[in-house]
């Protein structure tokens, strides 16, 4: 195993990753998505998963196997997809790892800390508390892990709170973590992220979110909620609350598509920050990864 590759291609959303790897050659590559979203069947348009013709192109693996009112935790995750690159490997083929969720690679690369199962009922009980709660919350009971989280850090409150309740200190939880992919099969790592100027950028995520209006996310919209009901977890998914809000009447379709245009160019700036400050990936232009790939020069 120690000689084998794994790429790890970034990208924010709409740079045209999956647009990328379709053309790239299929007898070496196949794909693994690190999407938390794109796991969903039935939504299709809004998550922006590769089409029938695409996948036909070059192998997908993790993507639509999700019933849209199921959940599935990172570390579930990051068991399904390492027996993706094994058998990918197994095939004397390189996975690529197209990355949209940056927590579940992390942990899948690096580990996990072993933490207790969490209940509906705290997760309940923990967002219906404010900021102060929760953090006086974590103070008494867990004083430690509250030394070492800042106090307008809600999500990593809120965190430490759901593990703390469960029954496991997060400061315990936090000492020790699972073995992670790298440290489990040592592969050569090559890792890219596909650069685009932010005008060029925030113009393809535009042109995108139109042509998913055009193409039908209110009837995809409709039909997961016929079958599965409007709170189901997948439609959590960035932008579809806007597409409900507008099947509603709450708003207009044109502030629907602006707020589903606007949430996704937020959420892309994030992702580039991310790939900015991280040594994992290598800032390249879609040529030259793709040159790189095709001539296999790592």
């Amino acid at each position: 195993m120690n000689s084998k590759i794994l790429i790890i291609l970034g990208g924010a959303t709409g740079s045209g990753k999956t647009s990328l790897c379709t053309k790239l050659p299929k007898d070496i590559y196949e794909i693994v998505s690190f999407d938390s979203r794109q796991v969903y069947k039935f939504l299709n348009l809004g998550t922006a998963k590769p089409s029938i013709e695409e996948i036909q192109k070059i192998p997908h693996h993790m993507i639509d196997f999700l019933e849209p009112n199921q959940t599935i935790n990172a570390k579930d995750f990051g068991l399904l997809a390492e027996k993706c690159v094994l058998k990918i490997w197994s095939q004397n083929k390189i996975p690529i790892l197209t990355v949209g969720t940056f927590f579940y690679l992390k942990a899948f690369l690096f580990g996990m800390f072993v933490v207790p199962e969490i209940s509906s009922e705290i997760k309940q009980r923990i967002q219906v508390m404010s900021l102060k709660e929760k953090w006086e919350t974590l103070q008494e009971l867990d004083e430690k892990s509250a030394k070492s989280i800042h106090p307008n850090d809600e999500y990593r409150i809120s965190r430490a709170l759901e593990v703390t309740l469960s029954g496991r200190k997060w400061s315990e939880v936090s000492e020790t973590k699972e073995i992670g992919f790298l440290e489990k099969y040592n592969p050569k790592i090559f890792g890219y992220y596909l650069k685009r100027e932010r005008n060029e950028l925030y113009e393809r995520i535009n042109k995108r979110a139109i042509q998913m209006f055009e193409n039908g996310i209110e009837e995809e919209t409709k039909l997961v909620i016929e079958k599965f009901g409007k709170d189901c977890p997948a439609l959590e998914t960035l932008g579809y609350s806007f597409v409900i809000q507008y099947l509603n009447g709450e708003i207009s379709k044109s502030t629907a598509l602006e707020q589903f245009s606007r949430a996704h160019r937020n959420y892309a700036k994030r992702q580039v920050t991310w790939f900015k400050n991280t040594d994992l990936l290598n800032p390249c232009f879609e040529s030259e990864i793709y040159s790189k790939l095709c001539l296999q020069e790592f």
